[in-house]
């Protein structure tokens, strides 16, 4: 699966900063990764080290692995065991870590929507501008998403 990496913006540190909270909130509390993976998908995440941290800290856990950052230090990549240095030292405090995972994963779905609506409305007018009979097309998309991005808020 192929993934857009955006120059870096306000909404996208805080992306990366959900990123990296929901990895740490999986390392502290495993018990919540049954809850969390079936809603991971690689193309909420922006940085590739961090979906391959995910990955790999899930195949661990369903390995039956007890203490996840060990058992998944030598399985990364340069990149990715850099990404796993730098969580492991943060602080991390939360007094309700579902609802700490829930908002990470709403935040990194809307993030990926929002950017994926803006690309499709450009480009609608793009084409419309250009007398395009695809910026119909692309108009139904930027819907479509819209569309995807309220149901999120609800």
């Amino acid at each position: 699966t192929s993934s857009v990496h955006l120059v870096s913006s306000p909404v996208n540190d805080a992306a990366s900063t959900a990123e990296k909270q929901l990895i740490r909130l999986m390392l502290d509390e495993p018990g919540l990764i049954p809850q969390i993976q079936p809603r991971l998908l690689p193309e909420d995440f922006q940085h590739p080290h961090r979906w391959e941290l995910i990955r790999l800290l899930l195949d661990t856990y369903n390995k039956g692995e007890k203490d996840l950052p060990t058992a998944l230090a030598p399985l990364l990549s340069e990149q990715a065991y850099i990404e796993l240095s730098g969580i492991m030292v943060t602080e991390s405090k939360v007094d309700d870590p579902l609802r700490m995972a829930d908002d990470c994963l709403r935040f990194l779905r809307l993030s990926r929507l929002k950017d994926l609506y803006e690309k499709h409305r450009l480009q609608a007018i793009e084409f419309e501008r250009i007398g395009d009979s695809r910026s119909l097309q692309e108009l139904a998309e930027s819907q479509r998403i819209k569309d995807e991005i309220s149901k999120l808020y609800q």
